[in-house]
């Protein structure tokens, strides 16, 4: 509750009360990364010209960054952890030697580091913390030798070999968690500052209350000669040993409780020094305590640890601020490239190549144009072109999405600061600002409902040519049915002893029996008309094979199913030739 107060109350102050981490994330990103002026500054005069190194230290400049430089940094720091573990009190005169030895060499290494470094990057070098650091503990390495050659032993030297245990913080920067950790105590050392002189105001008023209401109490058994209230001194030693929850509740009973051979009387001066504190214990102890404990134990520490909780949300915020910020570095480089001279318009196939070679959030590396052109629907166009104040615009609100975890197509729902929104705008003079939905404004959605109609359009003619080439098929196939539909009333049926023959003539020719196509005969006819019926059915098939009608078939079920025509067919089954389509 109290580390969530101190927040809010923190929070109030800045006037972002109502603001949660990731809003307070996207407003440092506005201010500094998206829509600085600092950026309009860099794509109108260019970035500062890099620092070029030339001969010895473009050379060492090379060994400085390279991975084996790293390593071998490492390994110093490794060792130097590991010598300061294998050192006992006990240990021989020759591995102590070595012991030394071993530490003489690995403070050359890192001299040898600190100087190369500080060659190469000069100023630079101390601009970062972790240099800084490596210095400091450098620096005092080298005091811990000087003072050894010159002193030998003393305790001057043995607090310079404290700079030893140093090395091993140059561990953090090659560890992530705990280059998050170092970070965030470096961060919080302001606020760390003011609470701790917070508490120890507190303390201070403590210790002066205590001399003055238990500088004369009889010790008992836990208030003694060493632990009492006799003195301010004594009395803040006392306290910052109660802050940390060492037996307090018995030295309250001891300050509590009437002591054998105490007495009410007020003693001088004189009698405090010659018989010692004879006091008898009070009942005020109880509420002096108990305050204290919930004073300093319980709200001035959680007050710190609201500090470093503040502290750890800043080095995370400042992480992804120089995230973003790379990213943005990275655009800046590709749109000089492409306007040189920052005439802050570009087409839009060119802006969707740009976005295409940026990482996401900012870019859409990895994507598909199709992509691209709906996630840049609000873009305003300029004739073919976009500028660059509404582009930016647009990648500041993918990147708050990208924070929320929200759907990246939702750009109109992000909202700006207000004032910041407006001077990025007003940095821009010459381009004419209008609202998405005035009649004048031409967006991208525009071009990709125009073409998404143009494209319906085109498949709809396309259609339409099919349907009316099939309509013309279906007219030609059924004009070509009637003709042959025609072609076959044509074609008149012969009875010839109840055997069904097609005359080429079409003349109709009756036959001895009356069926119509049974090619069986009437039973109760006599066996001479069937004779003369068979006889004139054969004269007629030698006939039809004479004239090659089917060639090489001379089979009668072949005969049956070759396709009908206009020569002289032979109908030996019940059913119609050719069979009706379905």
């Amino acid at each position: 509750v109290l580390v969530g107060h101190f927040l809010l109350a923190k929070a109030a102050l800045h006037k972002q009360e109502l603001f949660d981490y990731y809003d307070k994330v996207w407003l440092s990103l506005q201010k500094t990364v998206f829509l600085s002026p600092t950026l309009v500054q860099r794509l109108r005069i260019g970035d500062p010209p890099m620092e070029r190194y030339r001969g010895c230290r473009l050379i060492v400049s090379r060994v400085v960054d390279s991975p084996i430089f790293d390593g071998i940094s490492l390994f110093l720091i490794l060792a130097s952890t590991l010598l300061l573990c294998i050192r006992h009190a006990t240990e021989s005169k020759r591995f102590t030697e070595a012991a030394e030895l071993a530490s003489f060499l690995i403070v050359v290494g890192f001299n040898a580091e600190a100087v190369l470094k500080i060659f190469v990057y000069r100023r630079k070098y101390f601009r970062n913390k972790w240099n800084v650091l490596d210095f400091v503990v450098v620096v005092g390495c080298n005091l811990s030798v000087m003072a050894k050659s010159t002193l030998g032993k003393g305790s001057i030297v043995r607090a310079l070999r404290a700079f030893r245990v140093g090395r091993v913080l140059r561990l953090a920067r090659y560890a992530a968690f705990l280059n998050a950790m170092i970070d965030t105590l470096y961060t919080a050392l302001a606020g760390l500052a003011n609470v701790s002189m917070l508490i120890a105001l507190v303390i201070f008023m403590y210790s002066c209350l205590g001399v003055g209401l238990f500088g004369t109490t009889a010790h008992g058994t836990y208030l003694a000669d060493e632990y009492n209230f006799q003195s301010f001194g004594n009395s803040m030693l006392l306290l910052l040993r109660v802050s940390t929850g060492e037996g307090w509740q018995n030295l309250m009973y001891d300050l509590a409780e009437e002591q054998p051979g105490c007495t009410q009387l007020i003693q001088s001066p004189e009698e405090l020094q010659a018989q010692g504190p004879l006091g008898c214990g009070t009942p005020f102890a109880y509420p002096y305590f108990v305050s204290y404990q919930l004073i300093v134990k319980m709200v001035m520490i959680n007050l710190i640890v609201g500090v470093l909780m503040d502290s750890f949300s800043k080095v995370q915020q400042a992480k992804l601020t120089k995230s973003y910020r790379h990213q943005m570095h990275t655009f800046v480089k590709l749109w000089k490239e492409e306007d040189p001279a920052f005439s802050g318009y570009l087409p839009f196939d060119r802006i969707v190549l740009l976005v295409l070679k940026i990482d996401a959030p900012l870019g859409f590396k990895g994507s598909k144009s199709k992509h691209v052109f709906h996630a840049m629907r609000f873009l305003r166009l300029y004739g073919k072109n976009v500028h660059i104040r509404d582009l930016m615009i647009l990648l500041a609100q993918r990147a708050y999405l990208w924070l929320r975890e929200e759907a990246e197509m939702d750009t109109e729902i992000v909202r700006f600061d207000h004032t910041t929104l407006v001077d990025w705008i007003l940095a821009f003079p010459e381009v004419e600002f209008s609202d998405v939905y005035q009649e004048k404004c031409v967006l991208i959605a525009h071009v990709i409902i125009a073409s998404h109609v143009k494209r319906f359009i085109t498949r709809k003619r396309e259609q339409w040519v099919r349907d009316d080439d099939a309509d013309d098929k279906k007219r030609e196939g059924d004009r070509k049915l009637a003709i042959q539909k025609k072609q076959r009333r044509s074609i008149t049926p012969i009875h010839t002893g109840g055997l069904v023959l097609l005359s080429k003539s079409g003349s109709l020719s009756t036959g001895v029996l009356g069926d119509t196509g049974a090619g069986v005969g009437d039973m109760e006819a006599d066996a001479a008309a069937q004779r003369a019926g068979l006889t004139a059915w054969v004269t007629a098939w030698e006939s039809y094979r004479s004239e090659a009608t089917l060639g090489e078939q001379s089979n009668v079920l072949v005969t049956q199913l070759a396709p009908p025509t206009a020569e002289v067919l032979i109908q030996l089954s019940p059913l119609p030739w050719p069979p009706p389509k379905s």
